[in-house]
């Protein structure tokens, strides 16, 4: 499995052993606020995920995220904040000038057939 968005935020209940080890994804998102009163993902399910050797991503520490698989097997991958300025880390990194123009909450998925896009708040 290329993409799998995890299950309720990845809370603690989110997901069992068997079911990560079943899918083995490569890439997992979380999709969770910054700073967000439930603090997910939780750290037992990101290390089921790191068990089975998944790429973690979270929409908490990396904003928007998109993946194109267009003519390889391979998905392209890239975040919002590689990209652009964070408002509430303006003096703590590197950033670019140019704010975000989609802000946190956003997956974008592009394949060789079609785009499909899911926002979140």
């Amino acid at each position: 499995m290329d993409l799998l968005i995890a299950p309720h935020h990845g809370s603690k209940t989110s997901s069992t052993p068997r079911f990560v080890q079943q899918l083995r994804p490569k890439n997992v998102v979380f999709s969770a606020g910054f700073q967000h009163q439930f603090g997910h993902p939780h750290p037992s399910v990101t290390k089921r995920y790191d068990a089975v050797q998944s790429q973690i991503w979270n929409t908490a520490e990396q904003g928007a995220i998109t993946f194109e698989w267009l003519d390889s097997s391979e998905a392209t991958r890239q975040h919002s904040r590689q990209h652009c300025r964070q408002y509430f880390k303006e003096h703590s990194i590197e950033h670019s000038k140019e704010p975000c123009k989609k802000l946190a909450g956003a997956l974008k998925i592009t394949t060789a057939r079609g785009q499909a896009q899911r926002w979140w708040r």
